[in-house]
């Protein structure tokens, strides 16, 4: 009475469940199997794929969103060391200047 489920049970250990090892024709197509028409008719701006089945990076070219990049780009830190420092030589000169008369 145990052998059965004991046996079930191995067989779903190695070799996972009968829909994903043992049927001949998987029922969608792979994403890099379909053209690049195909891709923009599913995933495009008002594609046939609901935005909920998206991962994160699809919605964010759906709606032409940029990647947050957290700190990882330097975009403005290099301009405003250089700004602060402009601005200092400034003021140093004009108070070396005014001390000087």
């Amino acid at each position: 009475s145990l052998a059965p489920w004991l046996l079930g049970s191995l067989v779903l250990w190695l070799f996972g469940s009968p829909d994903s090892c043992f049927s001949p024709v998987k029922s969608k197509m792979a994403d890099n199997e379909m053209s690049a028409s195909q891709l923009r008719q599913r995933y495009g701006k008002g594609g046939t794929a609901s935005d909920s089945s998206l991962s994160a990076s699809q919605l964010r070219g759906r709606y032409g969103i940029e990647n947050n990049r957290h700190g990882g780009g330097n975009d403005g830190g290099m301009a405003m060391i250089v700004g602060g420092l402009v601005v200092l030589v400034i003021v140093g000169a004009i108070g070396y200047f005014l001390m000087n008369q």
